[in-house]
């Protein structure tokens, strides 16, 4: 692991050579030797992970000509959000677009170091010349580089929270799929997934739906009662008095908020996992078409590769603008079939 190629493991105080498997903490970014990680069992620098702090690489003074040329690294600004990002990556890790030629070298050591305390943990992640090292699936065939690829738009913030799946087998929350539900597995092409999602999202509004309809129907009857004529104005009226006492009462309310509330905290906690397991599955089928050792082949068949993830990868908005058009069409539907069967009743 060439970046950390000159320091030294903070356990056995052993500099990293080119060929030593290297195992970095997920939460402050220290790299240990495999072995010194296993034998200490937890992260050197545990204590840091409350603190928040992030390890640094050391600014090498030694006249070692392998130690100097550590501290140069070269680093791709994204042209379009002008993030910068290590050069051993294709995507932007911040907003997904392809890095052009357009590297710059670092080697003024105090904007080195102001750089890489921002880009430690995202160089480990994206680093190409490890990436076979460090496998998300069984079979240690799907790599960091291939899930960057695949998932591109906010890559780096999905692949923190991947590795922290993996690495200590927890539940790290997502906002977006909290706050969109169904709507954002469409938008990560997790089709069947959010067509599930969708399903139960629409049987969760069917309580409710039955309530208000029988607000609307008690209301009518109301009115005829009365000898009052059947007009909108008097029909609300009428359910002003009638809807709040039946929400109230109706256990079939409370059934359709905790439907909805359920489906809320399915998304938050299980959205993270269930799209690492998308990614993987189709990553694998993709590799399994290319060949072993894809990436290490002719650049052709790199490249081809990469773009393959790509297009099976990312987003898709226009599925979002499908999927919400066709939840209101069943939506309907589901009223109209619920409305006629009840009036038969």
């Amino acid at each position: 692991m060439s970046m950390y190629t000159g320091t030294k493991c903070p356990v056995c105080d052993a500099e990293f050579t080119e060929n030593d498997d290297v195992v970095i903490c997920p939460e402050c970014g220290t790299p240990h030797h495999r072995s010194c990680y296993n034998k200490n069992g937890q992260c050197i620098n545990i204590d840091w992970h409350k603190e928040g702090k992030v390890w640094q690489t050391p600014i090498n003074n030694d006249k070692n000509s392998n130690a100097k040329k550590n501290t140069s690294l070269s680093y791709v600004r994204c042209a379009n959000c002008g993030t910068f990002n290590p050069d051993n990556i294709s995507i932007c890790g911040k907003c997904g677009t392809p890095l052009a030629n357009n590297s710059i070298k670092i080697e003024d050591p105090e904007e080195l170091e102001n750089i890489k305390r921002l880009t430690d943990v995202l160089s480990e992640v994206f680093n190409t010349q490890e990436n076979e090292k460090t496998t998300f699936d069984e079979k240690n065939e799907v790599s960091t580089a291939d899930l960057a690829d695949f998932v591109g738009q906010n890559n780096f913030s999905f692949l923190m929270k991947f590795n922290v799946i993996h690495s200590r087998n927890a539940y790290p929350f997502n906002w977006a799929a909290f706050l969109f539900g169904f709507p954002y597995f469409f938008y990560r092409k997790m089709y069947k997934i959010g067509a599930v999602v969708m399903a139960i999202t629409l049987l969760s509004f069917v309580p409710s739906f039955i309530v208000s309809f029988n607000a609307v129907n008690e209301a009518m009857q109301s009115l005829v009662t009365q000898n009052l004529p059947v007009t909108i104005e008097n029909l609300l009226l009428s359910m002003q008095n009638i809807l709040p006492a039946m929400t109230v009462a109706s256990p079939l309310i409370t059934i359709s908020n905790l439907l909805n509330f359920a489906i809320r905290i399915f998304c938050v906690m299980f959205f993270n996992r269930l799209y690492l397991k998308h990614c993987i599955n189709k990553i694998s089928k993709i590799r399994k078409t290319f060949g072993e050792n894809v990436r290490e082949k002719s650049p052709l068949t790199s490249s081809s590769f990469v773009q393959t993830l790509r297009v099976n990868g990312g987003v898709n908005p226009l599925s979002v603008i499908l999927s919400i058009m066709i939840y209101y069409l069943i939506f309907v539907i589901i009223s109209f079939v619920i409305s006629f069967a009840m009036l038969l009743v």
